[in-house]
């Protein structure tokens, strides 16, 4: 989609442009909706491609814009309108009557975008729009009678979309007057009142680029103080979330920065930031989409926001994702989902296999009018503390997508979970959910379990039939159950050296100094967690394949962790042997996932354990006896 590049700079610049008021296509980078007695408004920032402008939709045209799914990235195409420049800072601001969605959801259009405040300020020779009133005024002749302005010419590449608007009903400006005060009170929150900030930029238009900014933002996460030893030395770190309309940032502070503004930001409060520095987003790091984020350095200057700045800065920051669309993202992606509350499963405690640590887990049920339902696992004080009713609506933000059993998420530390948010898609849930949802039936995205808990024994597949349907040959991984038997399993390579990090499973690598270094951590260890990757050969009647196992489905059948049988193999080979062969002799229910990969310009399919389980006879005897009478009863 093409948008009219330049013409929100030539909206207030040139005055054939502002007098024939042509219709114009631009993109919208942010949205708010102003509940208002006078009817609902839609506060927006939007894009021509190049420059950004304030813009807002009044009442009149609020209804066509819902009704075609407006939002964040929406194209628009705007047919009537007028401008106005507000507030002693100069906001300008396209005012509109009428417009309609050209497309709902669409990608970013243009690169680097500067604002149209910003470039005025800049170049204020080229600032020509006089607001209507003042317009006005300077027609009136000396025996108070109105004159008209003159006509002018219509630029060419117009000339088509002055017909067209010619034809559109007519949009009064004197309501501007009272829309400027509201617009105004919404979106400056008493500018006086920060009048030492006169900068003040959205989060989404940060970039090395810019010298003097300022952000207002909340800090929506901050981590524990970390700390770290290696070569170079010792030092501590934290880091934040940054959070206003727009989109939010990471920021990290170290050493000495640590002490200065690690107990003053405090989670839920808002702040003025400048002078941080800004440097490329660290994606290993963070799960933000922000190709940016901040180090606070020693020049960095933060102040608290008073209680009216901090009223106009959201306390979260939705991309709702629905849970239907969850099946077909990639495992690991960082989401955010909102749903009804089905379930609450008890708290328990688990002990990490990788460092012994007990953590308290607790999984819960969301629904959407999807009619799907997923499993989403809290942990430690959230999973503790988590006490909302059935039937609450739930948004969460910064939510992991896993594929343990199917698919499910889980809560990341950065995450956060809040009970009924104010948002449009929360009160269309909760009506949903109160006259239809709570009498339906769900589609779990989790692979329900007889026996194992992971493997419906109905749907087991051969191996035969595995290859003649061509699982995994598509672009996503397909699932799968089968029975069969490990007929071999290689001796050598069954294992991989670890970081000992809490939540961290990347390879570690020996150094000269004969620590054991992460570069995704940042630390270095005395020594490595060993984690399996292990290769088995499978056979069952019709066929056989090679499938990869790693750490708990590995441990689950070998019945140690990989040090203890690298030890083994070590100190007793012939016992390491022996273990090995009488594992052969096994037969197991494994869940499978089949992907598709290229190595050295070849493809094939590759199989992994998403969990592997000892035969539950009693489960297999009641599932053939269920089989006997299905046949018996065709005869």
């Amino acid at each position: 989609m093409t948008l009219d590049t330049g013409i929100l700079k030539e909206l207030f610049s040139v005055e054939e442009i502002w007098t024939s008021k042509p219709p114009f296509i631009v993109q919208i980078t942010n949205i708010r909706p102003i509940p208002n007695e006078a009817g609902k408004r839609y506060r927006l920032i939007i894009s021509d491609g190049i420059y950004t402008s304030h813009a807002v939709i009044r009442p009149e045209g609020v209804p066509i814009c819902e009704k075609t799914g407006i939002q964040k990235s929406s194209i628009l195409k705007v047919m009537n309108y007028e401008l106005d420049i507000m507030g002693i800072n100069k906001k300008h601001v396209v005012v509109i009557g009428e417009c309609s969605i050209l497309q709902a959801i669409a990608g970013k259009v243009g690169g680097s975008l500067a604002t149209i405040d910003e470039y005025f300020t800049e170049h204020p020779k080229e600032d020509r729009y006089i607001p209507f009133n003042a317009s006005a005024a300077s027609n009136i002749t000396k025996n108070n009678t109105f004159s008209p302005s003159p006509k002018v010419s219509i630029p060419s590449k117009y000339n088509q979309q002055s017909k067209q608007q010619s034809k559109q009903p007519n949009f009064n400006p004197t309501t501007n007057s009272k829309l400027s005060n509201t617009f105004e009170g919404n979106y400056n929150s008493n500018r006086s009142n920060h009048s030492n900030h006169p900068n003040i930029y959205p989060i989404d238009q940060l970039s090395p680029y810019q010298n003097t900014w300022t952000i207002k933002a909340r800090v929506s996460f901050k981590s524990p103080i970390r700390t770290w030893s290696n070569a170079k030395g010792e030092g501590k770190l934290f880091n934040c979330n940054f959070l206003d309309e727009s989109n939010e940032i990471r920021a990290t502070a170290f050493n000495d920065q640590v002490d200065k503004f690690y107990e003053f930001l405090q989670e839920g409060k808002a702040y003025f930031i400048s002078k941080a520095r800004i440097n490329p987003a660290r994606s290993q790091f963070s799960n933000l989409s922000h190709p940016y984020e901040l180090s606070l350095d020693r020049d960095t200057e933060i102040e608290i926001c008073n209680e009216n700045d901090a009223d106009t800065v959201p306390k979260l920051n939705f991309k709702f994702v629905q849970l239907t669309k969850i099946q077909a993202l990639d495992s690991k992606a960082i989401i955010d989902c909102i749903g009804i509350l089905k379930e609450v499963l008890p708290s328990a405690q688990i002990v990490s296999k990788n460092t012994g640590k007990s953590f308290d887990k607790r999984d819960v049920v969301l629904v959407d009018d999807t009619n799907v339902a997923i499993n989403l696992s809290l942990w430690n004080k959230t999973a503790v503390d988590f006490n909302f009713p059935i039937g609450s609506v739930i948004g969460i933000k910064g939510a992991r997508i896993n594929d343990f059993g199917g698919r499910g998420l889980s809560l990341t530390q950065s995450g956060s979970i809040i009970s009924n948010p104010d948002v449009p898609e929360a009160f269309r849930l909760k009506g949903w959910y109160d006259n239809l949802g709570h009498n339906q039936n769900f589609q779990s995205l989790k692979n329900d379990s007889p026996g194992s808990g992971l493997i419906n024994l109905d749907d087991r597949k051969t191996i035969a039939q595995v290859e003649t349907e061509n699982l995994g040959s598509n672009e996503k991984p397909d699932y799968f159950s089968i029975k069969a038997f490990i007929n071999y399993i290689k001796p050598d390579n069954f294992f991989y050296t670890s970081c000992k990090s809490e939540n961290c499973n990347r390879k570690v690598m020996e150094t000269s100094d004969k620590s054991w270094r992460c570069e995704k951590c940042d630390m270095n260890f005395s020594e490595p967690n060993y984690r399996y990757i292990l290769t088995c050969s499978i056979i069952d009647s019709t066929g056989q394949i090679w499938i990869t196992l790693f750490e708990e489905s590995a441990k689950k059948i070998i019945g140690m962790d990989a040090k203890e049988l690298l030890d083994l193999k070590e100190e007793d080979d012939a016992g390491f042997k022996n273990l090995l062969e009488t594992i052969q002799t096994h037969e197991y229910n494994f869940r499978l996932s089949a992907r598709l990969d290229n190595y050295n310009g070849q493809s094939r399919v590759r199989y992994q354990a998403q969990s592997a389980d000892m035969l539950d006879y009693n489960a297999e005897c009641d599932n053939l006896v269920k089989l006997l009478e299905k046949l018996s009863s065709k005869h």
